[in-house]
């Protein structure tokens, strides 16, 4: 990986709208975590060639109270 890249690793937060995200960045979208495999895409976390999942949205949990 060319190290001009390596500053672009990471989550970069909640997914934007408008916003270009590069290859390999990480955001959160629908309670889930996702990671972009193009070199840049403006496109929404979801099935298709730019994005694939990391961490799937769990399940709701219960409330803690009794």
């Amino acid at each position: 990986m060319p190290e001009s890249r390596i500053n672009e690793i990471g989550y970069k937060g909640v997914w934007q709208p408008g916003m270009v995200y590069c290859e390999s960045n990480f955001v959160t979208d629908d309670r889930s975590i996702w990671v972009c495999i193009k070199e840049q895409s403006t496109q929404r976390p979801g099935p298709g060639p730019d994005w694939r999942p990391a961490v799937k949205r769990g399940r709701d949990g219960m409330d803690a109270r009794q």
